[in-house]
């Protein structure tokens, strides 16, 4: 059996990335650019929470393995690309959120001033 079609997400983690969803959907005016944005969004949220859960394990691990060199480096090298991983994740959703919130107050501008200035 091929290891990598076993490994899924945390049913918790999923759940929070439905539930951000729904709120998404709860929230919204958005238009079409605003909802894929924010739809992104709720598919990264459970590989945020997974890979935040593999830092916490990691650190657990390294603080238990101290005085084992060998297990402590590799437990460290794992975090750090962990970590990285984990960073990267995270600016993606914070770079959509603002993309989408840049759009959502172009659209209100627009339609605030729609008329006033040959807008």
């Amino acid at each position: 059996m091929d290891a990598i079609s076993t490994l899924t997400l945390a049913p918790a983690n999923l759940e929070r990335g439905a539930r951000a969803r729904t709120d998404f959907d709860a929230s919204g005016d958005g238009e079409v650019g605003e909802r894929l944005l924010e739809e992104l969004v709720a598919n990264e949220v459970p590989i945020a929470l997974q890979l935040q859960d593999v830092e916490g394990a990691l650190a657990t691990l390294l603080s238990r393995s101290i005085t084992l060199p060998e297990v402590s480096l590799q437990a460290l090298k794992v975090l750090r690309e962990t970590v990285l991983t984990s960073n990267a994740v995270r600016r993606r959703i914070e770079n959509s959120l603002g993309a989408a919130a840049n759009l959502r107050a172009q659209r209100r501008f627009l339609a605030t001033h729609r008329g006033r200035n040959g807008i």
